[in-house]
Formats: C-alpha cells, sequence, structure tokens
C-alpha cells in the first residue's frame, strides 16, 4: 500500500463510492478506512461528504466529531470534508428521555461544517422556533443549495428561515402544501438559478412571487412536479422569467398553459409527467431550440396519437439530441418502432427505462450545479446496471 500515492487511493476509493443503485456505500467506506492509515483520511473524507442525521443520538455523535478538541488537524479535516447534510428537524412536544433533534440544536452542529454546500431539513413541527435561531441561520456557511421536506411548517415560519440565506442557488420544497404565506413587501436576499417545487398543492401565488421576485436575471431551471399555479400566476411567471429558462419540467400541460411556452425563447429541456398531446404539436414545434424532450405515458401506452406527436417533434425540431420515455413496456407500444426508427434517423439518442423520478435511469443522479448542457444526469456506481430495454446513442 505504501507504494501507491495518496491521489490514487483517493480515486480507487471515488470508484467504489456508490453502490450500483446510486447510494452512497457507507459500509464499504467504513470498511475502507480500517484498511489501512493511508486509507482512513480518504475513505473518511468521502464518508463525510453526504450525513443523514434522524436520530438525536446521531447527531451528539456529529458534533463530539467535529468538535473533538485533542485532534484539531482530524477535526478541521473532516468539517471541511462535509458537503450534504441531511437533517430530521421535529419540534413537537415530547415526554421521552431523549429528545427529537430540534432546529436550535441542528444549527450548532451545521455551524461546525465551514464547507457545507447542500443542506436539506425535514421539518415535522407545530412550535415556532426561537427569534434567536434565525440570527444562528445566518451565520452559517454560504449555502447554495436547500432542500426543505415540510410536513407541518407555516408560512410565515418558511418565510424567517429562507430569509437567513443569502447565497442560494438551488431550492427544493417538497412534501406537503405551505399555507398562511404572509403578505410582505420585501424581497429574498437570494437569486434562484434553479425552484423545484414538488409539495403536495399548487404553490399558493404570493410565495411564489416572493421566492422569484430577485431571480428575474438568474432563473434557468423551473419545476412544478406535481401541481401548477393558479393560470394568473403562472402567466405573470412565464413572462418574467421566460427568457432566461432552459429547463422546464411541468406535471401536466394544457392548451392554455402551452402558449405560455412560447415565453422561453431559450429552453432546452422540457420534461413532461404525461404525453403531450396533439393539440400542443403546433405549439412544441415552435421550441426550436429543444435539446432534450421526456415524456411519461405508462397508463396511456397503447394510444396511437401521442407518440405520433413524438415522432413528428423528433421530426421537425432541429437541435433535439435526447428522448426520454418513461414506460413500463415501450417494445409493446404499437408506434414504439416508429419512434425508434426516427431516433436513429435523426441521430437522436432515445431513453427509455422504468425509472422514478422522470428522466433518471438506476445509478444516476442529477447534477446540483449550473450546467452548459441537458440531461444533466450523471452516472454514480462504478458499474453501470443492466437494463431491462436497451436504449439507442
Amino acid at each position: 500500500m505504501n507504494s501507491l500515492a495518496l491521489k490514487l487511493i483517493d480515486e480507487i476509493l471515488e470508484y467504489a463510492q456508490y453502490l450500483k443503485t446510486g447510494q452512497l456505500d457507507r459500509t464499504s467506506l467504513r470498511n475502507y478506512s480500517l484498511v489501512c492509515k493511508r486509507w482512513t483520511w480518504g475513505a473518511q473524507k468521502l464518508l463525510f461528504t453526504n450525513i443523514v442525521l434522524f436520530r438525536p443520538y446521531e447527531l451528539i455523535a456529529l458534533r463530539e466529531t467535529l468538535g473533538r478538541p485533542s485532534f484539531p488537524e482530524k477535526t478541521m479535516f473532516l468539517r471541511k470534508s462535509v458537503r450534504v447534510l441531511l437533517v430530521k428537524v421535529d419540534q413537537r412536544p415530547s415526554e421521552l428521555e431523549l429528545r427529537p433533534i430540534t432546529l436550535e440544536n441542528a444549527a450548532k452542529t451545521i455551524a461546525l461544517c465551514p464547507r457545507l454546500q447542500t443542506l436539506e431539513l425535514e421539518f415535522f413541527t407545530s412550535v415556532l422556533p426561537k427569534p434567536s435561531i434565525f440570527d444562528v441561520l445566518r451565520s452559517f456557511p454560504p449555502l447554495q443549495e436547500l432542500s426543505i421536506y415540510n410536513n407541518s411548517l407555516q408560512g410565515h415560519v418558511l418565510h424567517q428561515v429562507l430569509a437567513c440565506f443569502s447565497n442560494l442557488r438551488f431550492l427544493n420544497i417538497d412534501r406537503h402544501e405551505i399555507r398562511d404565506f404572509p403578505i410582505t413587501q420585501d424581497t429574498p436576499p437570494f437569486s434562484l438559478y434553479e425552484l423545484n417545487w414538488s409539495a403536495r398543492g399548487a404553490p399558493p401565488a404570493r410565495f411564489v412571487r416572493w421566492l422569484l421576485s430577485n431571480s428575474y436575471s438568474s432563473l434557468e431551471i423551473l419545476t412544478f412536479r406535481d401541481a401548477l399555479p393558479d393560470p394568473y400566476t403562472m402567466e405573470i411567471i412565464m413572462e418574467n422569467h421566460g427568457p432566461t429558462l432552459r429547463s422546464v419540467r411541468l406535471a401536466t400541460l394544457d392548451n392554455e398553459r402551452a402558449r405560455l411556452l412560447r415565453y422561453c425563447q431559450n429552453l432546452e429541456e422540457l420534461q413532461l409527467r404525461d404525453y403531450p398531446s396533439l393539440s400542443l404539436k403546433r405549439v412544441l414545434t415552435e421550441l426550436t431550440t429543444l435539446e432534450h424532450l421526456a415524456f411519461s405515458g405508462c397508463d396511456q401506452m397503447q394510444t396511437r396519437g401521442p407518440v405520433d406527436t413524438m415522432v413528428e417533434l423528433v421530426r421537425l425540431l432541429p437541435k433535439l439530441r435526447v428522448v426520454t420515455w418513461d414506460c413500463a413496456l415501450p417494445e409493446t407500444h404499437p408506434d414504439f418502432h416508429s419512434l425508434l426508427q426516427i431516433c436513429q434517423k435523426k441521430q437522436v439518442q432515445l431513453r427509455y427505462f422504468p425509472k422514478i423520478p422522470l428522466g433518471r435511469f438506476p445509478g444516476e443522479q442529477e447534477e446540483m450545479k449550473e450546467t452548459k448542457r441537458f440531461p444533466r444526469y450523471i452516472h454514480l456506481s462504478n458499474k453501470r446496471p443492466e437494463p431491462l430495454y436497451p436504449w439507442t446513442i
């Protein structure tokens, strides 16, 4: 082992960092850290890159590890290794001796991670946090990506939490709908590059307008995974942000909202959770800058018309490079071979695989960073799994 350079050891460990599913292989990394002293630092660095805290004793163990004064060099090394942190925050009253993780306790640990880039907060709370906690949140490292999995967070609390992060570029909001968002005249301190709304129900109009009010020239990726805003709000969003949008991901696309895509003069990627209907063909063919088109159709697998639309779009869109079809049994579809042939003729990559979420293969992960081309999925595992059906290139 002494004959291998440390840089080469790090590359070997990075190759074995993920499972075939794309998940971090924590068990193997712990074992690698025990192989020899030269492997310890590299394996622990990868192990501390992505941390999940669901239980109080996990939070305590991490805080003790990152706050250990007896090994300052190793402690600072591990602190700087933390890039992604998922914390389950539970402010509900508890009679248990070991209370759940509160936002106050989590904040003290997060502050020990100077190079933290991505923070994921899963909220279970019916109790308002203390006002002093917002000062702690403002002292956090300059986060670029924030994910909030909201289960019972009130709108005005979310407003105060988001206002603490001035360097946000990527925001993901998931789970339950947000209510009681306050009427406010201020603007957020951040300019978003990407907004991903996956929460249940349509986003409140006041919340979306406030959230994007400082992102007129920066927003390039917009996702409404399950429900769209009301038509009036959607039109305002597309009118203000459409010229800068490069990727749009929508739950549904009817005729009324499809016409709003005409604001997106530089659109490179469109992801739909349904087939594009025949009535949308005229609007979609106007998207001459489109390079990646993704759609789903498992429930309408034997419907000929929508796939005919896809064949026409592949034929007419001049810059299309990739088509993603989320379908369990694509080869049984009556129009599958027509789509396959036109993709081969136009040298368009056709990706089809039973997958969740739309557009991603097993073992792949979407890079949450500013991208030059779409799709931006990268393969994480050291061996790509064999697909149920081949895809063409």
